[in-house]
């Protein structure tokens, strides 16, 4: 078995439905590679229709808690609970392709039960839909007040990769042989 070299590029991809399972093993891979090199950058690719919320902090909170630098990639569809993700990168190294897609819309959720199970539900997702928002606005260009307006909007807003680079979601254009 071939030695890697200590050149060779860390790869991690976030592919499918962001959800407990996809997020375990993206979790797994970056502290693998934390403990054998903490100080080389892992290159995080995302291409997601989005998903869980919670599963989403997750693994925003893996990436804050290791030490290795970690370049993100927006590749295809960064939608939903993938925008945060590509934003969480190391500034300066968050890059999207020229032809990805970036989604942004509020937390959703499905509420049933009698009324206070109902209203406690709805707190919830008010406490997550405001945790997203400011950790947005702590990652990117964006002000909470601008995002709540993005959200409030009553259909998911596209965004190209120019307008997500001018919002400081991501930072480089993937062009050509890039």
């Amino acid at each position: 078995m071939a030695k890697k070299s200590a050149d060779e590029p860390r790869l991690v991809m976030l592919a499918g439905t962001v959800n407990q399972t996809s997020i375990a093993a993206v979790i797994k891979n970056l502290f693998e590679l934390e403990f054998k090199n903490p100080e080389t950058p892992i290159h995080l690719v995302i291409d997601t229709y989005g998903g869980s919320v919670h599963s989403m902090f997750s693994l925003y909170n893996a990436m804050q808690a290791i030490s290795s630098p970690v370049y993100t990639i927006g590749l295809g569809k960064i939608m939903s609970a993938g925008v945060l993700l590509l934003a969480a990168g190391e500034k300066g190294h968050r890059k999207i392709g020229q032809h990805a897609t970036v989604m942004i819309h509020p937390v959703s959720s499905i509420n049933y039960g009698n009324i206070f199970e109902m209203e406690h539900d709805i707190e919830e997702t008010r406490r997550l839909q405001d945790l997203l928002v400011e950790s947005l606005s702590d990652e990117t260009n964006l002000s909470t007040k601008r995002l709540e307006k993005i959200m409030e909007k009553e259909k998911d807003q596209f965004f190209e990769a120019d307008e997500v680079v001018k919002m400081g979601i991501a930072d480089i254009i993937i062009e050509k042989n890039d």
